[in-house]
């Protein structure tokens, strides 16, 4: 019981950290850009050393839920020690001289924002009803700012160029918009209810300009509700229904949806951010064929520096090499697939759910648009560790339940209380 306590002390820490890594990111940075006040810091960094600091105090939990998820947690410490020590090779055999500006701490920012949002995965519970309730005012909040800034010409909020170039970037005020709306799709049971939502929380992320992450959210979304099909036929005429309505809409609206950046997915030959993708992809595959094995330590820098590496797989191959990349892929195929098993169930828990909707749209983001340093994938691994570590806990509470109360045993009295039987009966003395 004692070790009960002390995970459900570190499960409301680390949900603290959740809440403060996306609508507290959020909330932080539209201040400052809206207020003019001058950028001090970025606010993501500050919560993961946080949450770095948490990890370590509550160490010995940790160890006790990872242990119900073996696969995935072992994934992740191989991964995270094969890349410790690449990086140290890395290091050795190029020099520190030799190395670009900025490599080395890039992939130090990078393993301790997996440890950190691992951890915070790892415990997080969006369920309870003070954190739903925040969770909510959050989301209303972003909605009501969206309303306020949008730029209807383009139908995109972008506090950048709002803000006289802010220093954060649109799709880090997406990552926040399509967290929170994930975490309360989470506990939306009603079907009409939880597809109404979704298609709202689906246009608040449309707005910010961030078509991979719209995509992701769209696919998360749709294949859950498709995934409940399985159990629940009937939910796919509320699916024909929403997806007639949601077609109507964009026909209806098509002159002004067409002008906006996501719509440009449709002739990306003219995107000039999908010819640069293009070309970076291009480079890695290049690398890769000439140093199929080991790949090119900070081969990205090669290519212009941060930000210049091919969106997807493929950039883990350059970096770390084909063991590398084979790990890397390999805890992202298996963790969707632990969440493919949990939400097929009849009734999937919320733990499952949000490891779903994490999983799958991570998943089809690093095949498509995003690196081996988006780091968001560390948070839905360690979701699926948190929701393998309920099912035991369920597991635990069935078995107690069926498990019968024992039989009072019932004492023998004491010799001096029994009656004293005699075979025949004395006569008075004549």
């Amino acid at each position: 019981m004692i070790e009960r306590e002390k995970i459900r002390l570190t499960s409301q820490v680390a949900t603290g950290l959740f809440i403060l890594f996306f609508p507290g990111f959020y909330y932080w940075h539209f201040t400052y850009a809206w207020s003019g006040l001058p950028f001090i810091i970025g606010f993501f960094g500050e919560v993961a050393i946080a949450s770095l600091l948490a990890a370590i105090i509550f160490f010995s939990q940790i160890g006790q839920v990872m242990k119900h998820s073996l696969a995935i947690s072992s994934l992740f410490v191989l991964l995270m020690t094969y890349c410790v020590i690449w990086t140290l090779m890395g290091i050795t055999f190029e020099m520190p001289a030799n190395l670009p500006d900025g490599a080395i701490r890039q992939i130090l920012a990078l393993l301790s924002a997996w440890l950190a949002l691992f951890f915070v995965g790892m415990f997080t519970d969006v369920s309870g009803p003070k954190v739903h309730a925040v969770l909510w005012v959050s989301w209303v909040g972003m909605v009501l700012i969206t309303l306020s800034f949008i730029d209807l010409r383009h139908l995109i909020v972008n506090p950048s160029a709002l803000f006289d170039k802010y220093p954060v970037t649109y799709q880090e005020f997406t990552r926040s918009v399509m967290v929170v709306s994930v975490a309360l799709l989470v506990c939306l049971k009603k079907d009409s209810v939880r597809i109404l939502f979704a298609a709202l929380a689906c246009a608040v992320v449309f707005t910010y300009g961030a078509r991979s992450e719209l995509y992701g959210f769209i696919f998360a979304v749709g294949s859950y509700e498709l995934l409940r099909c399985i159990n629940r036929p009937s939910l796919l005429i509320t699916i024909f229904i929403a997806s007639a309505a949601l077609l109507l809409l964009i026909v209806l609206n098509f002159d002004s949806l067409s002008a906006s950046r996501q719509f440009n997915v449709f002739h990306l030959s003219d995107d000039q951010s999908w010819n640069e993708r293009e070309s970076q992809s291009s480079f890695a595959v290049t690398q890769i064929i000439e140093h199929p094995f080991l790949g090119v330590f900070a081969g990205h820098f090669e290519a212009g520096g941060i930000g210049r590496y091919a969106h997807n797989l493929l950039s883990s191959w350059v970096s770390f090499g084909l063991i590398g990349f084979l790990i890397y892929l390999c805890i992202n195929l298996a963790s969707f697939v632990y969440c493919l098993n949990g939400v097929i169930r009849k009734e999937p828990s919320n733990q499952w759910i949000f490891a779903y909707y994490l999983n799958a749209s991570s998943l089809i983001l690093i095949i498509s648009a995003k690196p081996v340093f988006w780091v968001m994938t560390a948070l839905a691994w360690g979701a699926v560790v948190n929701a393998r570590w309920h099912d035991h806990l369920t597991l635990e509470n069935e078995l107690a339940d069926d498990q019968p109360l024992p039989h009072p045993t019932v004492l023998p009295a004491h010799p001096l209380d029994r009656p004293v039987l005699t075979s025949s009966t004395h006569e008075p003395n004549e």
